[in-house]
């Protein structure tokens, strides 16, 4: 243990008086700014109404003015400096020059604004008698303001006095001598004052300063006298406590190990069972475990025999062998991903490739890993992973890749409904037939749609049909998004799950609306003339005999009228048959 002792960090006193001197420099400063701000506001008034003209003193004031704006401006950071503890010679010359920014300005002032010929006149005594007194009574005041730094006093006293006197000796040309021995008497009286007052303060300074200094390092030396003390209390204290402790920490210790002895045995009992449901788990679920050490070449396999009909000793060299058992367009994938993964490109290893199977057959098998364990240099020395067998899953995606196109490319419109008849998907041709697209009725339930209202009890019959049988056909009419009524041939079935309970709905529908048309064009060809629109011969004869017919029934009579067209071949043949097709249609247009 040791301490430092209080004495091996003194104050220099030197530093004591240069930070009393800003002290007290800062407080002067901030005291003669109002002053000095009062004085120059009170001389342009007592020049202002004397024959002086303004514009001087209105450019002088404002000169005064930015400059005591830029000191306000300067002085908080003069006094964070101090309050900071951060006193130097260049703080103290700051405040210095910050002093001596405005003397000399209101001692020119005592110069120009007393012109040589208005001296004493009557018009600018009173004004003259306020500035003497003005330079007099900031003198004095800076006498106890800056007395702290000599030089700064006697330079504020010279900028201030100095003008005027240079005025005044101006009056007297012929004795100049007796001015000059008066204001020489006047200046050696402030600087003696100034001096003498510069002399006291610095002796108070140094006294304070070494006050100070003695009582910092009287505290330090008491603070660590009882630091001392309170550490070795602390030492006595915790020598006793550390003992106890000790005693403690073996009797704890000799707990622990019992304890650590039973959970090691308990750790390594059910690391065996865990090894054992893992290897359990992986012939379980048809998962291959491999282990590559990539610096020796040697890895280990399981399951692998069960996955690819191989005995588990062909295994041993199974990374030097892939170029035989992988399809050979797969192998560059295989190199590319494990490369990949070894760069750090990829954060893991995987790979979906074929392998030749025992029987001959090609499995698609999917391999995850991961390297676990790299060399100093970063190349990687050990990689373990899985491997399964996803043969299975790949025809499934095939199937269903297949069942999708189907879906989408069937020349009829197909929809799947859940047991509550909602939409699940429509496939494009269901959206060319209604004009609705899938994201419209994906939802919705089939009742609830506005072209299925008109049919709504259809609907509700279509859905007992399916609920009881499991499937419905027929034609109805539906009607477009566009409002557009057209038939359709609709055909529903009910998809049934293991336990024969309704998982969904599928339905079938085409749009017969271009057959219908086709059978009435042959309807109307059969019965009718296609150029007049006339029945024909077959029509006529249907009409002539139910005519017959009914009146033979009736015991009525009918009447039979026979028109025929006189030299309607020279017209044909001479105008064209064009014209005659057209005297025709005329023709047909006449009701008798």
């Amino acid at each position: 243990m040791s301490s430092q002792s209080p004495s091996s960090q003194p104050v220099p006193p030197f530093n004591g008086v240069l930070n009393e001197q800003c002290q007290l420099l800062l407080s002067g400063i901030a005291a003669l700014l109002l002053l000095e701000s009062a004085a120059a506001i009170t001389l342009v008034w007592a020049y202002w109404f004397t024959p002086l003209a303004h514009q001087p003193l209105l450019i002088w004031l404002g000169v005064i003015a930015v400059i005591q704006v830029a000191r306000l401006l300067v002085l908080p950071y003069c006094r964070r400096r101090l309050d900071a503890q951060e006193t130097m010679p260049f703080c103290r010359r700051m405040l210095s020059g910050l002093a001596l920014s405005t003397p000399l300005l209101l001692g020119l002032a005592g110069y120009l604004f007393n012109p040589l010929e208005t001296l004493f006149s009557p018009q600018m005594l009173g004004a003259q008698l306020v500035c003497a007194c003005l330079g007099l009574g900031l003198s004095v005041m800076a006498l106890a303001a800056y007395s702290s730094h000599f030089p700064t006093v006697f330079l504020y006293l010279v900028m201030l006095l100095g003008p005027a006197v240079t005025r005044l000796a101006e009056t007297q040309q012929h004795h100049p001598f007796s001015l000059v021995v008066l204001m020489s008497l006047l200046g050696l009286f402030f600087l003696v004052a100034a001096r003498r007052i510069n002399r006291t303060g610095h002796q108070a300074m140094m006294l304070q300063a070494s006050n100070r200094s003695l009582i910092d390092y009287l505290n330090r030396a008491r603070s660590d006298a009882e630091a001392l003390n309170e550490k070795l209390a602390q030492e006595i204290y915790e020598r006793k406590e550390a003992r106890q402790r000790l005693q403690e920490t073996n009797e704890r210790l000799e707990s622990m190990v019992q304890e650590r002895t039973q959970a090691l045995g308990e750790t390594n009992t059910a690391l065996a069972a865990t090894s054992e449901r893992l290897e359990l788990a992986l012939e379980a679920s048809n998962i291959g475990l491999w282990d590559w050490m990539l610096d020796t070449g040697r890895n280990y396999h399981t399951n692998f025999d069960r996955l690819l009909g191989y005995d588990s000793a062909y295994f041993k060299n199974f990374f030097g062998d892939l170029e035989t058992l992988v399809h050979p367009d797969d192998l560059t994938r295989i190199r590319r991903a494990m490369v990949s993964h070894f760069k750090g490109e990829d954060s893991r290893y995987h790979a979906v490739y074929r392998l030749r199977h025992a029987d001959g057959s090609w499995r698609w098998i999917e391999d995850e890993g991961r390297v676990v364990s790299r060399s100093r240099d970063g190349r990687a020395t050990r990689m373990i992973g899985t491997r399964r067998d996803i043969t299975d899953d790949r025809q499934a995606q095939e199937q269903q890749r297949l069942a999708a196109t189907v879906f989408e490319n069937a020349p009829e419109g197909i929809f799947i409904l859940d047991q509550e008849f909602r939409f699940l998907a429509v496939n494009a041709r269901f959206e060319q037939i209604t004009g609705y697209s899938e994201s419209l009725v994906i939802g919705r339930r089939i009742l609830e749609e506005e072209q299925t209202q008109p049919n709504r009890d259809t609907y509700l019959s279509i859905t007992t049909a399916l609920q009881e049988s499991g499937f419905w056909e027929g034609e109805i009419s539906e009607r477009r998004r566009n409002g557009e009524i057209f038939p359709e041939w609709l055909q529903m079935s009910a998809v049934r799950d293991e336990q024969k309970r309704v998982i969904r709905y599928v339905g079938m529908m085409s749009d017969l609306t271009t057959r219908k048309e086709t059978e009435q064009q042959l309807q109307f060809l059969s019965n009718y003339d296609r150029l007049t629109g006339l029945a024909n011969r077959t029509q006529f004869r249907e009409h002539l005999h139910k005519s017959l017919t009914l009146a033979r029934l009736n015991r009525e009579k009918v009447a039979l009228l026979m028109i025929d067209l006189d030299r309607f071949k020279p017209i044909n043949e001479s105008l064209g048959h064009e014209i005659g097709d057209r005297l025709l249609k005329a023709l047909s247009l006449i009701h008798i």
